[in-house]
């Protein structure tokens, strides 16, 4: 489809990102690498462009602010799917282990059926897991594979959703209030250190409605829906606080440490 460029910040950076996966016509990771941009700089007619593009920025922001000052950090993307934020990351890291389930071959390192990593205790400085705690049977069991994995004091930095559509991949068990999700970390042992609420409940609302109107609208005018329904919900969003979205929000993002 033919699309224009995405509006406002990043857009020489979208340009070239995504500007990779069609010179790599015989690469077997292409179709991953344009998943991977069209997660990290959305087109304005995605329809969740302005989800994403706020998690791109606090994703950034998170790592900038609780980062250690070190070029050699260990960092594995637990549940990598197309390692969206690998280039936001790497920077950070001399080794971005992308881990996943055998089926993707994108995965450097594969997750056992238990869900369980192949890895010593303590060998991470951070572990990164974005959009995955809602797919997974136990989100306890999966945050203690998270805190084995980190060395003391080692960083969780976390993205969940709170309001969000059904989707399985394969699976899709678990919303949360920021309540919620502040109690699931703490009681896994790890102690909060950063935690943003993005898109707050008009926002989603309008969110939702576009979501359930999109299958039903007519193919021709998808891309003129999903616009105005974005707008609204920028335009919305200068009229709450952030405060409005902290408990109550579309998604969640967090950086944990191990206790």
């Amino acid at each position: 489809m033919d699309a224009p460029h995405p509006v406002g910040e990043g857009r020489q950076n979208a340009v070239t990102y995504r500007s990779k996966g069609h010179q790599m016509a015989g690469n077997p990771f292409a179709e991953q690498e344009r998943v991977a941009a069209a997660r990290l700089y959305p087109y304005i007619f995605s329809r969740a462009f302005r989800h994403l593009t706020l998690l791109r920025k606090e994703m950034t922001a998170a790592a900038s602010a609780t980062f250690p000052d070190r070029k050699d950090l260990v960092l594995i993307d637990f549940g990598c799917g197309s390692a969206p934020y690998r280039p936001l990351l790497e920077q950070y890291t001399a080794n971005y282990l992308r881990a996943d389930f055998p089926n993707n071959a994108f995965a450097d390192v594969h997750i056992s059926p238990d869900g369980t990593v192949p890895l010593p205790d303590s060998y991470a400085d951070v572990v990164l897991s974005t959009q995955v705690l809602e797919h997974v049977d136990c989100p306890q069991r999966y945050l203690q594979e998270c805190r084995r994995l980190l060395k003391p004091s080692g960083l969780l930095v976390l993205s969940a959703p709170g309001y969000w559509v059904y989707h399985p991949y394969p699976q899709d068990y678990w919303r949360w209030t920021g309540s919620g999700l502040k109690k699931l970390v703490k009681e896994s042992g790890f102690e909060l250190v950063r935690f943003k609420g993005l898109m707050g409940t008009g926002p989603s609302a309008i969110q939702l409605l576009q979501d359930s109107l999109w299958p039903k609208c007519p193919r021709l005018l998808r891309r003129m829906l999903t616009l105005v329904c974005q707008c609204a919900i920028m335009a919305l969003e200068k009229l709450l606080s952030q405060k409005e979205s902290a408990d109550d929000a579309c998604v969640y993002v967090l950086v944990a440490r191990k206790t």
